[in-house]
């Protein structure tokens, strides 16, 4: 099924991953480019209350995102750090050594999968990074489909993660430091 948000239907993206979420969940993955700690909370907090504190905690989740651009939030990155039985892999992490986050080739996939049982998941593949205006404010498309086979889900997620490191709380402290730098830089 095809979801837009728009100005007029506004949190239509929201509105589809609560819908796949109510389905029951017992795994969560994410790759989005970019990370926004406002876009975290409202995903992490309606996973929460959905399936309750603890299978929340005990639920495995999987973030996959960049560093690209500077635009992923290090507190976002923080918050996922935190949580229980999380996997969080980074592209663009290898150019911080240089101190820069301008990729030679752009991470830029946004799909957001949640495992309902052993053999199915339910998926959207969409245009909204996970961020508070991705899901619910900016002029986004996507495509939502139930019962997607979760091998295909765990295939597609594993070529997503080439070329990614997994994070470290170094590695956020790096981040902030080259991120603070970039921006400080621009005229």
């Amino acid at each position: 099924m095809i979801v837009v948000q728009s100005q007029t239907n506004p949190a239509t993206i929201r509105n589809a991953i609560a819908d796949l979420i109510a389905r029951g969940v017992i795994e969560r993955k994410v790759a989005a480019a970019y990370t926004t700690f406002s876009g975290s909370k409202m995903l992490l907090d309606a996973l929460a209350q959905s399936v309750g504190d603890e299978a929340f905690s005990s639920m495995p989740k999987t973030l996959v995102t960049s560093l690209d651009y500077s635009t992923t939030e290090p507190a976002a990155l923080a918050r996922w750090l935190a949580l229980d039985n999380v996997t969080v892999r980074i592209a663009g992490a290898n150019a911080l050594a240089d101190g820069v986050t301008t990729p030679t080739r752009a991470f830029h996939p946004k799909v957001y999968a949640f495992r309902a049982d052993d053999q199915t998941s339910g998926v959207l593949v969409t245009s909204a990074n996970l961020t508070g205006r991705g899901l619910t404010a900016n002029v986004e498309a996507g495509w939502l489909q139930q019962r997607v086979p979760s091998a295909d889900v765990d295939i597609a997620f594993s070529m997503m993660c080439e070329d990614t490191e997994t994070l470290t709380e170094d590695m956020v402290k790096q981040y902030e430091h080259v991120r603070s730098a970039s921006r400080t830089s621009v005229p």
